[in-house]
């Protein structure tokens, strides 16, 4: 194989079983980041997933993300990656802040705990914090989708414009060339008054 830029996978120190594993993960990974993502898709896809972090179901939030994209056909890597948020330190300020959203609204008083005990008293105050998963939930969910639509956008943007011109599709059709080709090959008109 002379010539040939890349390493055979015993040269790189791959076992020839791995090689096929770490090709079809590679391949899982690049059809997953190319599903559905067209910058509106990656905004909503994120929202869904951050959305379904906020939920009070812990330790779901990745299932949830999953199958809400895949029901409402959007990208599931972005999802999935939106549904991270719910790391335990800022969940645990989320679902303090669901509990105190929801129960201000529903009894117009603030509940006396601490951020530590949100998780535990989660089960009493099961309905205020329903309440504040709609309305925090899909406040930072639009957030974060709006976030990753503009972050999308400006790398879709600057992805067309890096690519090179011999790579660019062509634009122009058969239709739009045949007007051009009768043009250039019709001679010029004369002027009106030298006709004899």
């Amino acid at each position: 194989m002379a010539g040939f830029p890349f390493q055979t996978p015993q040269a790189a120190g791959i076992r020839p079983g791995w090689r096929g594993l770490l090709d079809r993960a590679r391949e899982l990974l690049v059809r997953a980041k190319d599903e559905h993502s067209s910058p509106p898709e990656v905004g909503f896809s994120v929202a869904v997933g951050v959305f379904s972090a906020c939920t009070p179901l812990l330790g779901f939030h990745m299932w949830i993300a999953l199958a809400l994209a895949t029901v409402l056909r959007l990208n599931r890597l972005w999802a999935f990656l939106g549904s991270r948020i719910s790391i335990v330190p800022v969940y645990v300020w989320i679902s303090f802040c669901e509990i105190e959203l929801g129960h201000r609204l529903r009894t117009d008083a603030w509940v006396r705990m601490s951020a530590r005990d949100a998780l535990s008293h989660g089960k009493e105050l099961s309905l205020d914090w329903a309440i504040g998963t709609g309305l925090l939930g899909c406040a930072l969910a639009a957030i974060c989708g709006l976030a990753a639509y503009v972050c999308a956008r400006g790398w879709s943007k600057s992805r067309v414009a890096t690519v090179p011109l011999e790579l660019a599709p062509r634009v122009t059709t058969r239709k739009l060339d045949a007007p051009l080709a009768r043009s250039s090959e019709s001679p010029r008109s004369e002027p009106r008054g030298s006709r004899p």
